[in-house]
């Protein structure tokens, strides 16, 4: 079996894991960060339908807005707005058909990229080949199937990358560079492929203008447009806009060893395939592509210069490093398949990458042989079976239900409702919250409890 077959094939089964996945609790990594963007899609579907009329009817707000309108400051929506009229079938298939969406997308805009760059060798390598991994390796493996705006951004702004290294549609490069930034500010460090080309010269100066003007209307809009959305909010963002002092980022980011070993051992890439790949080259076995790794490690120092230790955490910031791992990796796959002794050596890589996709495949099924705890994923059908239980309560009226505090919009996504405020009289808390003092409860379903509160 060729590696083309072979990949056909691993994009199939992943895609059918990932697919039924849709369907099942969100999973880690990072459950919250997708409540809380889900919950803006399903915000914007109650502004539109069932909420007053509202001046600003784009601009993002929250789902857990308490007594306030709940508009927040935050990387623009796009992604929100594209899939809130999903929810007009209800929070279960909305939040289902939501995640799908974003993993369809993910993967046709993998293709779109493969399509771009077919023929381009950045480094030396064919980009077009190598990015046929993004789906199956590191972060692209864990990510592709999260609710989150990272992923999408970072292959818009490869694919403007992939005209600018072309020299061609600067206008429409510009425009995807634009919506790449706004979505994640992040996904900038992709462009360190334009420094791999031939003709770098040539390249940067075409490229100037596009990159200049996406990246200054990026700043406009975190610098100046997010603080006056906040200014209408009259609060405090619960979305981190701002970036720290650099060096203090930097110094921060560095002073963590055993941080740093974990995202080089897995965060990047597929368990130790990274390691690997520089002892291959080290011994060489495999070209040492200096320039990559160099480039790859200024990057994982652009992030830590803009999130220091905080992006430790979060790791969907070193999206961009993707392609680059994705064109060591099919570097790497050549130069042993080359050569008889290295044949050996590039199954082991094989070994890694399929013991790695396999892992990630059973952990995200985990919901179907590990009960989840209500704290993490509320069954919607509890909350389904609660609401119908509860007919005469005001369901879809925009009111603001009072629930226990919390940072992220669990019990508002499970029923399709805001939540957050402290005076309401009708309460919607998980068995496991304690109730206040002034709420008595009505009724429960599963692990959900309805509860009237006096104020």
């Amino acid at each position: 079996m060729n590696e083309t077959r072979a990949l056909k094939i691993a994009w199939w089964v992943r895609c059918f894991f990932a697919f039924v996945a849709v369907f099942l609790p969100l999973g880690h990594p990072h459950i919250w960060r997708q409540v809380d963007t889900l919950g803006v899609s399903l915000r914007y579907w109650l502004r539109w339908t069932v909420e007053s009329p509202s001046p600003w009817p784009l601009l993002p707000a929250v789902l857990h807005s308490g007594d306030s309108s709940g508009i927040m400051a935050m990387e623009w929506p796009f992604l929100n707005i594209l899939t809130a009229p999903l929810f007009a079938f209800g929070p279960a298939w909305g939040t289902a058909l939501a995640r799908g969406l974003v993993l369809a997308l993910n993967l046709a805009l993998v293709l779109w990229n493969m399509r771009i760059w077919k023929g381009l060798t950045p480094g030396g390598v064919d980009a077009s080949r190598s990015f046929r991994w993004m789906p199956l390796i590191g972060l692209g493996l864990v990510f592709f199937p999260k609710f989150i705006p990272d992923v999408v951004a970072m292959l818009i702004v490869l694919a403007g990358t992939g005209f600018l290294y072309q020299k061609k549609a600067r206008a429409g490069a510009g425009l995807l560079l634009l919506f790449g930034f706004l979505m994640k500010p992040t996904s900038v460090i992709v462009l360190a492929l334009l420094l791999l080309s031939p003709t770098l010269i040539e390249v940067l100066r075409f490229a100037l203008p596009s990159i200049a003007g996406a990246f200054g209307l990026t700043a406009f809009y975190y610098m100046k447009g997010t603080r006056w959305i906040q200014s209408l909010a009259g609060g405090e963002s619960l979305y981190r806009v701002e970036p720290q002092n650099p060096w203090t980022a930097l110094r921060e980011f560095l002073s963590n060893p055993p941080q740093l070993a974990d995202l080089f051992l897995q965060g990047l890439t597929f368990y130790a395939g990274l390691p690997l790949l520089l002892f291959l080259m080290m011994i060489k076995r495999v070209r040492p592509l200096g320039h990559l790794w160099l480039l790859l490690i200024l990057q994982v120092l652009a992030i830590a210069v803009l999130d220091g230790a905080h992006s430790f955490q979060h790791r969907y910031y070193f999206m961009g490093t993707l392609p680059f791992i994705c064109l060591l990796l099919q570097a790497a796959l050549d130069d042993l398949r080359a050569s008889p002794q290295g044949r050996p050596l590039s199954w082991v890589l094989f070994l890694l990458i399929g013991g790695s996709v396999l892992t990630q495949m059973v952990y995200e099924w985990r919901p179907l042989y590990q009960t989840t705890p209500p704290e993490r994923f509320m069954s919607f059908r509890d909350c389904e079976e609660l609401k119908a239980r509860l007919p005469d309560w005001p369901w879809n009226q925009a009111l603001v239900f009072r629930t226990a505090p919390r940072p992220y919009p669990l019990v508002g996504l499970c029923f399709g409702e805001r939540v957050g405020s402290d005076q309401s009289a009708f309460g919607l808390f998980i068995d496991s919250d304690p109730l206040p003092d002034a709420c008595k409860e009505v009724q429960r379903a599963g692990h959900v409890i309805a509860a009237s509160c006096a104020f």
